[in-house]
């Protein structure tokens, strides 16, 4: 839940990518965002505090296989304040830069395997 809606402040769209955010680190991440919480060590009420006052948000661990790029959209997406917030038209276009970026160093790696494989 975003804090401004914990706080009950007049809220937008924005809500939804603060919770967008808190998804992909579930997905990219496979865990758990909130763990003390899921394990029942936190209650509810600490929880919304400590995200509406604290800034709690999931930390990355060094496990976490994402790049730094996907880490800081991911960070944008649950920025204390909504204003800080991506728009969804300019996460699309990071996923897209990022899947293109990663596309040309495959086939970057694929050229120089021929070339090694060559000589």
């Amino acid at each position: 839940m975003a804090p401004e809606i914990i706080r009950n402040q007049p809220y937008d769209g924005k809500v939804d990518i603060y919770s967008f955010g808190i998804i992909m680190y579930q997905v990219i991440g496979n865990c758990v965002a909130y763990p003390l919480l899921e394990n029942k060590k936190m209650q509810m009420y600490q929880f919304q505090q400590k995200v509406a006052e604290e800034n709690y948000r999931p930390h990355f661990d060094v496990d976490f296989n994402a790049s730094q790029e996907l880490k800081e959209l991911i960070e944008k997406c649950w920025s204390e304040k909504p204003e800080d917030q991506p728009i969804i038209l300019l996460i699309i276009k990071n996923f897209q830069f990022m899947a293109f970026t990663q596309l040309k160093k495959k086939k970057m790696q694929q050229k120089m395997n021929s070339v090694i494989n060559i000589s």
